[in-house]
């Protein structure tokens, strides 16, 4: 009994150096392959997203269609979009730069609200807008 339990560890001992062997290799010599192949499906270019929001009395809402204006420190990028109902906004393919974002609506004052992007990266702003003070007045 003790000859067949030597002949059965010999090949199992085998398979687990090989094993180990073959994975210590693999590491060695993949490892570049792998790594370009990530870095060249992630995007260099990063995006800013985020909310508008109106604080009154006692609440807050996010506004919708307020014009959001971005402007590239460096890029001279210009871009504009409005939120969406629940007062979101982005910008997407954007290169690292200083941005500098305006929102504005009609019966509310500007706002802004400076973003340093770096490449790759998304960054969220919350830009809180204030009502201009006016009231309509019917004749």
């Amino acid at each position: 009994m003790s000859k067949r339990k030597f002949l059965f560890i010999i090949p199992t001992a085998a398979v687990l150096i090989i094993s180990l062997v073959l994975s210590l290799t693999a590491g060695t010599k993949g490892e570049k392959d792998i790594t370009n192949g990530v870095e060249s499906a992630c995007s260099k270019r990063g995006s800013i997203y985020g909310t508008v929001v109106y604080f009154q009395s006692c609440y807050m809402s996010y506004l919708q269609s307020v014009q959001i204006e971005l402007k590239g420190n460096k890029t001279g990028v210009k871009k504009k979009v409005n939120t969406d109902r629940s007062g979101t906004f982005a910008f997407d393919d954007l290169k690292e730069d200083k941005y500098k974002l305006t929102a504005s609506k009609k019966g509310f004052k500007n706002a802004k609200a400076t973003v340093q992007l770096k490449d790759g990266r998304a960054r969220f702003t919350e830009i809180e807008i204030e009502s201009s003070g006016k009231s309509k007045k019917n004749k």
